[in-house]
């Protein structure tokens, strides 16, 4: 079994963001909806806020 090229998983999870986002436009409108809840939608993880202790 061969891994996909760089640029077809890219194509692939490009398609996978346009697909959720283009379901929480539907139900929430362009203006109601993050991108933090496009990248859940997507499984992609988003850093927490409040957590930069190491900037300190």
């Amino acid at each position: 079994m061969t891994a996909l090229p760089i640029a077809e998983r890219r194509s692939d999870r490009m398609d996978q963001i346009r697909s959720a986002a283009l379901e929480a436009f539907y139900a929430k409108g362009y203006h109601g909806t993050s991108l933090r809840e496009i990248a859940v939608l997507v499984g992609i993880k988003v850093p927490s806020r409040g957590r930069r202790t190491h900037l300190r």
